[in-house]
């Protein structure tokens, strides 16, 4: 449209002009009509001129703009959905959790991962009412494998009731010098209730895709979990650390630590040690 203005008022004007040359020479009355048409067509071919760059150039931003804008918009909400949900499906599938119980004195260790929760040792018998409460928290309402790792009655005393009362099956044990402690016999019977067996960890084993393993640390011992890096490499970010308290008493004397490394292939390591102070 803008340039039909400028070609139509450029040409009337180059109409007007000459009609009106030769009206002035002929001395025509008509001669006023002619400079107005002049004046008109002007205008005209000047609309067309001053509308074409800025309707064009405005045009072409905007629609380039308004493009941009909604294809901008449509990859970051794309990556956002896809990231919302790849961590999420981390999370929801690959949680990987590790909690102090009795705050990392004594007590117990729990890790959750792919919906298995494994207990490192038990805590004291005094305490198995608030070790019970403090698994009803972290929604333990099973507990799949328990590992012993000393003899120490104030860190495996409430094993027994813990197996008969979780109906655990796998029962394993580190030290030979457990089966000396008061305990052992109460867990061999909780195990016999529960048709399983206490077995010792002579070498590595897994749990789902766990690979668990066990070694001698200055006055204690450790226990690593391994997870493949292909399944935890993310969810390591949502890993969690959780410490209870309950009954602290200034005489213990076992400590357990928590400590996350990645091996040379980039498994995640997760090492619980149980140490004497």
């Amino acid at each position: 449209m803008e340039i039909l203005l400028l070609v139509f008022g450029s040409s009337f004007a180059v109409f007007f002009i000459t009609m009106g040359m030769n009206s002035i020479i002929k001395r025509n009355s008509k001669t006023k009509f002619y400079f107005i048409g002049v004046i008109i067509s002007f205008i005209i071919a000047f609309i067309g001129f001053w509308k074409i760059p800025i309707n064009t150039e405005n045009n072409l931003s905007n629609k380039n703009d308004v493009t941009m804008s909604k294809d901008q918009g449509s990859i970051i909400t794309n990556l956002e959905a896809m990231d919302s949900q790849a961590v999420s499906s981390v999370i929801k599938n690959n949680p990987l959790n590790v909690s102090f119980i009795n705050n990392g004195l004594n007590g117990a260790v729990l890790i959750q991962f792919d919906g298995k929760n494994i207990l490192v040792d038990s805590g004291k018998t005094d305490n198995i009412k608030y070790i019970e409460d403090s698994l009803k928290g972290h929604s333990v309402k099973n507990i799949d494998s328990i590992i012993l790792t000393t003899s120490d009655e104030d860190s495996i005393g409430a094993a027994a009731d813990l197996i008969k009362n979780y109906n655990i099956k796998d029962i394993r044990y580190i030290e030979d010098s457990i089966k000396n402690g008061k305990s052992f016999k109460d867990i061999q019977s909780s195990a016999e209730v529960n048709n399983t067996i206490v077995k010792k960890i002579d070498s590595s084993y897994s749990i789902n895709n766990a690979i668990i393993s066990t070694s001698s640390i200055t006055k204690g011992v450790k226990v690593d979990f391994k997870f493949p890096e292909d399944q935890y490499d993310s969810s390591i970010q949502a890993m969690s650390f959780v410490k209870d308290s309950f009954n602290n008493e200034s005489n213990q004397n076992l400590r357990h630590s928590v400590t996350t490394s990645c091996d040379s292939l980039g498994n995640i390591v997760v090492s619980v040690a149980a140490y004497r102070n």
